[in-house]
This record gives structure tokens, C-alpha cells and sequence, in this order.
């Protein structure tokens, strides 16, 4: 099942950890730098990455007692994260630098950038580790990138203003919230094109598989 998410969050200063409970309220907050933007967690859950635009960083979190483990410097204004599935390596996308930063997480550093279109927000790993997917919201297209060439391969337009992105579990098809379009765009990943678009509602900034 696919949920279409239609309204972004405000997040101001705090990254907010919160657990389902019957009220759904926060159980708790962690620091987490001055304008964080994106955010992924590790596999396991142990450990949480968060883009810091305004310092222009990647912030490591432990989530059991919310020390900051490390600051890793990037590119300009970092917003979209995404883990590889063996966690081994981070993506971050530099939202005024039209490039995407690739981390080593056992390192925790950077150690290379691919450049993309304008203003790249979400990013998505293919299963394997080979490919990347990155939203591009000014260029109106998902770049494909080969992280072994670190290089973009193909692009695919989309719908207006491109945000939030969801691999399949099998890798071959892509979903792209449109936030400006109404819509959800599906990608097939093999052929790296657009097989349709699905309308939503009003300002659909991400997307997730269930």
C-alpha cells in the first residue's frame, strides 16, 4: 500500500523522537543543530543521520541517549538523506549546490559528490547499492545515479516541484510526490522512464511504501 503524504512538517531547531502512543504525543526531543531538514535512520535504529542546513552538516545521533556522535561537513544547505541497505554509505542532497554528498559511515566523512539538477531534496538507494535516485525540484526530474561511476547516468521528468521519493522493495519501480502537481509519478527503473502519473491531493511533499 502506498501512503501520499500532503502536507510538509515544520521542524524548528529540534528533531522531535516520538513513539505511538495512544495519544501520539512526543515522548521526547534531541538537539539536533540549528535548521535540521532531513532525516534517516540506520538499520537497526540505533543510530539516526541529520542534515543541518545551517551548518551545513550531517549530524550523528544515537537514539538511546541522544548524544551527537559526530558533525560531518557537506555541501550547501543539506536537505534529503538516505541509507544504503547495508549501511555502509550515506547520500545527503546540497539543496543550493545542485549536487549530492556521499558519506562513508564507518569513516563518517565525505568522501565524493555527484552533480545533479536544481535544488535536489529526496534521494533514494536502489536495493542493491548500485544506483541512487535523486529528486530534483527546480529541474522537474529524478536523476539516476551510478554510485560506482559517481556520476548521473539518465534523467527522468517528472511533476512540478519534485520532493519526496520511495524505492520499491524489488527496485524496479520508483514513486515521486509532486508537490506542485498534485501527483505521484511512477518510475520504471530498468528502463529509466515514466510509466504514469497518480493524482493526490493538494501539496504532496513525500511518499512512503507500507
Amino acid at each position: 500500500m502506498f501512503t501520499f503524504r500532503s502536507l510538509r512538517p515544520a521542524v524548528v531547531g529540534l528533531l522531535v523522537a516520538c513513539a505511538l502512543t495512544a495519544a501520539h504525543a512526543a515522548q521526547r526531543q534531541i538537539a539536533a543543530g540549528k535548521r535540521p531538514r532531513g532525516i534517516a535512520a540506520a538499520p537497526g535504529g540505533a543510530t539516526l543521520y541529520v542534515s543541518d542546513a545551517a551548518g551545513n552538516a550531517l549530524l550523528v545521533l544515537d537514539t538511546a541517549s541522544g548524544a551527537i556522535l559526530a558533525t560531518i561537513a557537506l555541501g550547501k544547505s543539506p536537505e534529503g538523506v538516505s541509507v544504503s541497505n547495508d549501511g555502509r554509505w550515506l547520500l545527503v542532497s546540497a539543496e543550493n549546490a545542485e549536487q549530492v554528498d556521499l558519506v562513508d559511515v564507518a569513516a563518517r566523512r565525505e568522501v565524493g559528490s555527484i552533480a545533479v539538477g536544481m535544488r535536489p531534496r529526496g534521494i533514494g538507494f536502489s536495493p542493491d547499492g548500485t544506483r541512487a535516485y535523486v529528486a530534483c525540484e527546480v529541474a522537474g526530474a529524478v536523476y539516476v545515479l551510478d554510485l560506482a561511476e559517481r556520476r548521473a547516468i539518465a534523467t527522468v521528468a517528472v511533476g512540478k516541484n519534485p520532493a519526496g521519493i520511495a524505492v520499491a522493495p524489488d527496485g524496479r519501480r520508483l514513486y515521486v510526490a509532486n508537490g506542485r502537481s498534485d501527483s505521484v509519478s511512477v518510475i520504471d527503473t530498468v528502463g529509466a522512464s515514466k510509466v504514469t502519473d497518480i493524482p493526490v491531493g493538494q501539496l504532496p511533499w513525500g511518499v512512503v511504501i507500507r
